[in-house]
């Protein structure tokens, strides 16, 4: 960072746009997006951000390039809906002429406007004409320094010269997150104020007088006062039972079971919402809403019944950065922090499969910050779960009478991998037709459910199918079975954590009974498989054997299990 006077460098960059990150978006205007034809080039970016107060600020941004080709090219920026345009000019450059472009001849506006509830965004598009140089000017009013967060090593563009200058008034601070404060009428950052392997900074507008993590707790205190406030005509009758039965940690659980299950997830927002929190009886009310509606009333429940709770900023495991400076261009998501026996657990009720006590998927392992905590702003998520889930199969083998050879599978599921039994229809055999269905996807012969059982933690079934003739084959004396029908690891992993990628571990124990390998390499009749997640990557451990990549574990589940068996009746 330099503080110096201003030089005559003609660029810029535009720091404020938009990104859209799962339920917890961040405005930062500007994330320009360009397209990547022939030579067409932003060489230079400025931005420029006077700050009048802690509510309000202006930009100018100037965006430099050229467009040697033949032909006409389109440039995109990125403004808020909330945000003020005062001025918008392009100047074009050709042998030696300056002319002023139209804008309105050659400028589309496309508005997202998701519903009468999100304020939305614009897209500016401008088509700058072939063979010429180019310089864009806009100029904006916006409200909340808040939304400053952060500055981009080439800018917006990827360009070869980028720039910032502030202007603050007296008593106000820039903190960037390496530690360095600046203030005054003249604060200037371009490529030599970050380090080497460094492509941005976070930084926090605030009072002089303030540490940057009680000025960004108390931000957010003061504006989400009102909007958890209970109102108790609207408490859940079942809440209200619980209350009055004395069992805290029910009450807790049952709590965030009615904003999972009554609260229909909104996952995308804009503008003012996408930092701040609706009223919790408007969402109450609403039937729907973000992460930060959906925690701020499962907070406010728990206000009202006397837990300790905190409505706390986090991330999800797509943000790479380490939430270590508060700044919500390093956080994408709000939950709850409640201190329950002592202990934080950290919920977050816009996962449907997420159970009582532990972090869903997307927070695992991630930082967050407590709002409104005396002492402790940032916490570790933790990456074990409290529910280890496993899944555990037994298949055996039996001839019958009529010389049939039929298949038992005995499954035991246990934890966040219960979750999609647990979430069927309580009615009996609804849920056996939907059990059977649901796992028709990993054994395609018919079954014929013999014994189900469902819990909100654990689940158990027995199922019965008959082996086809084809896989069966008699050599001599032997007999062997083809089991390359059932489903290998990898299925496995991926059905019982419904999803693509996994994102925690679950261990698989498989028990062959009446059948052992011909050719057993570890000579052993149980496998035990775990399933965990390094760096999202899928990481196979078989009977102690680690393997790295998807592929190699399946090779290896091949080499034990779908080579053929000997039955052993």
């Amino acid at each position: 960072m330099i503080q110096q006077p201003p030089l005559n460098l003609p660029y810029f960059v535009h720091i404020l746009g938009r990104l859209f990150l799962l339920c917890f978006p961040v405005l930062l205007f500007g994330q320009e997006q360009l397209d990547e034809l022939d030579e067409f080039a932003v060489l230079r970016e400025r931005t420029f951000i006077h700050v009048q107060s802690l509510e309000e600020y202006s930009t100018e941004h100037i965006i430099e390039g050229d467009n040697p080709s033949a032909s006409e090219h389109k440039i995109a920026f990125s403004i808020s809906q909330s945000s003020i345009v005062e001025s918008l000019n392009v100047t074009t450059t050709s042998n030696g002429k300056t002319r002023k472009l139209n804008v309105d001849n050659n400028l589309t506006i496309s508005t997202i406007d998701w519903s009468s509830f999100f304020s939305g965004n614009q897209t500016y598009i401008l088509r700058i004409p072939a063979n010429c140089s180019f310089t864009i000017t806009y100029k904006t009013i916006d409200k909340e320094t808040i939304f400053l967060t952060r500055l981009i090593k080439k800018g917006n563009y990827a360009s070869s010269n980028c720039f910032y200058q502030f202007k603050l008034p007296v008593g106000l601070v820039l903190t960037t997150d390496v530690g360095n404060d600046y203030s005054g009428e003249s604060i200037w950052f371009d490529s030599t104020s970050f380090a080497v392997d460094q492509e941005q900074l976070f930084y926090l507008i605030h009072p002089a007088t303030t540490q940057v993590e009680s000025y960004f707790s108390k931000w957010f205190e003061e504006r989400v006062q009102e909007v958890t406030a209970m109102n108790p005509t609207q408490l859940p009758a079942e809440l209200e039972v619980l209350n009055k039965s004395g069992d805290r940690t029910q009450l807790a659980a049952a709590c965030f079971s009615y904003v999972q299950n009554a609260i229909r997830y909104v996952d995308i927002e804009n503008g003012i919402h996408a930092i701040l929190p609706r009223s919790c009886n408007e969402t109450m009310e609403n039937k729907y809403g973000d992460c930060k509606d959906m925690a701020t009333l499962l907070h406010a429940l728990y206000k009202q019944y006397g837990f300790e709770s905190y409505l706390t900023i986090s991330k999800t495991f797509i943000k790479k950065d380490t939430f270590d400076f508060p700044s919500i261009g390093l956080a994408n998501h709000m939950i709850v922090s409640l201190k329950l026996n002592g202990k934080f657990i950290f919920l977050d009720a816009t996962e449907d499969d997420c159970l009582f006590g532990d972090p869903s998927n997307q927070i695992l392992g991630t930082e967050a910050f407590l709002i409104g905590h005396s002492s402790n702003y940032f916490v570790q998520i933790p990456a074990i779960l409290l529910y280890p889930p496993t899944v555990d199969l037994k298949y055996t083998i039996r001839k019958t009478a009529a010389n049939v050879y039929q298949l038992t599978t005995e499954l035991s599921v246990k934890g966040k991998s219960n979750q999609v039994f647990n979430q069927f229809s309580a009615n009996e055999r609804s849920t056996t037709k939907k059990t059977i269905e649901y796992l028709s996807f990993l054994y395609p012969n018919s079954i014929t459910m013999e014994e189900s059982a469902i819990t909100d933690t654990a689940s158990r079934f027995v199922f019965t199918s008959y082996i086809p003739a084809n896989l069966i084959n008699e050599i001599g004396t032997q007999t062997y079975l083809d089991m390359s029908y059932l489903p290998d690891i990898q299925q496995l992993s991926l059905f019982f954590s419904g999803m693509q990628q996994p994102t925690y571990t679950t261990t698989y124990t498989l028990l062959f009974s009446g059948v052992l390998p011909s050719k057993p390499p570890l000579g052993l009749e149980t496998v035990v498989v775990t399933s965990s997640v390094d760096a999202l990557k899928m990481v196979f451990q078989i009977n102690q054997q680690t393997l790295q990549a998807t592929g190699d574990a399946t090779k290896t589940w091949k080499s034990l299990v779908s080579k053929p068996f000997k039955i052993n009746l």
